[in-house]
């Protein structure tokens, strides 16, 4: 009786997991227009002194990682370059960067970000 138990739990468990991922993962959408948009929040964000994790009052928030304005570094001028291109639900943007370091220093970058807007707005850069 053990093993015939044992044989139905076995057997019970294969037939769950078999449909336990068969769903293909959700598809993001990207929309361009909409991640020029948010990538350029961000950037007028930082340009005007707002905090890293706060960049705008957008709701939903959006989600930044630039480890230039995390460590402080002001965000003097900013110019979009031609040449975004989409790569899966992102849309990479080059941007050229006019920076004032937290020493007083001014750096010139030059940074690509990847621009997410499905399920929420993201603008992580990719150095």
């Amino acid at each position: 009786m053990t093993i015939r138990r044992a044989a139905l739990a076995a057997a019970l468990l294969s037939a769950c997991a078999a449909g336990c991922g068969n769903q293909p993962p959700p598809t993001r959408s990207l929309d361009e227009e909409a991640a020029r948009r948010v990538l350029a929040e961000a950037l007028e964000g930082w340009k005007a002194g707002r905090p890293h994790a706060e960049p705008s009052e957008a709701d939903p928030t959006l989600r930044v990682a630039d480890e230039d304005w995390l460590a402080g570094a002001r965000l003097s001028s900013y110019a979009v370059l031609p040449g975004d291109r989409a790569v899966g639900p992102s849309l990479a943007c080059p941007v050229a960067l006019e920076l004032v370091e937290p020493g007083g220093r001014r750096v010139e970058k030059r940074v690509t970000y990847a621009v997410g807007t499905d399920p929420n707005p993201s603008v992580i850069r990719q150095d």
